[in-house]
């Protein structure tokens, strides 16, 4: 209806509505690359067993959750039972800086470097050095938007995700039917996406 393809009351075919769904699961996943379109910084503890370079992440890994995006600097370990309520931060670092550690077996009491590798659909996380002791490890991580699976799929987002998805998506789809979207759809489309992007920004701390 925003880009004048359907009249009031009028469904769209089987068909049409199949490739729209389809533009619309193609444009989630590529906000999935924009940080500023995730709405939240997930924190989930997991059990970091003793003497393991890594671990896979995902789901059916060694840590069974959603595949994350990214991981982020505010991860951290802590001993309960040696050190408990003391957390231990993780340096997040590339895969060039971890391929430059010599001996990638050496071990200690926290681990102080961690590497994510995003495989799809399991990443993997390298620990250095290799921790002594089994440790709670808290990773915080960038999860994927939820996607539409089917044409009656329900999901929950923020608010402001609705009219963003819906605009955008008129923006989207509009080549597929020879048309463009009129100015006013592009301006609200832009619009909604700005306000989300500012609403899900961090602010840094000096």
């Amino acid at each position: 209806k925003l880009i004048g393809q359907l009249a009031e009351g009028e469904d769209p075919s089987p068909e049409t509505a199949q490739d729209v769904l389809t533009a619309l699961q193609a444009m989630i996943e590529s906000f999935n690359n924009e940080s500023l379109m995730i709405p939240s910084i997930q924190d989930e503890i997991f059990t970091l067993p003793s003497g393991v370079t890594n671990q896979t992440i995902g789901a059916g890994g060694d840590f069974n959750t959603v595949w994350p995006i990214a991981v982020l600097d505010s991860t951290f370990t802590r001993n309960n039972t040696t050190a408990p309520n003391v957390d231990f931060s993780l340096a997040i670092i590339n895969n060039d800086e971890y391929s430059s550690i010599p001996v990638k077996t050496v071990t200690g009491p926290y681990p102080q470097y961690l590497y994510y590798d995003r495989n799809y659909p399991l990443g993997k996380l390298y620990f250095w050095p290799v921790p002594i002791a089994t440790l709670e490890l808290h990773l915080s991580t960038w999860k994927p938007l939820t996607n539409v699976t089917a044409l009656t799929t329900t999901i929950q987002l923020s608010p402001g995700y609705s009219r963003m998805l819906t605009f955008n998506l008129a923006v989207e789809i509009a080549a597929q039917f020879g048309v463009e979207a009129s100015p006013s759809v592009v301006r609200i489309a832009a619009k909604a996406k700005e306000n989300l992007r500012r609403t899900n920004a961090q602010n840094d701390v000096m």
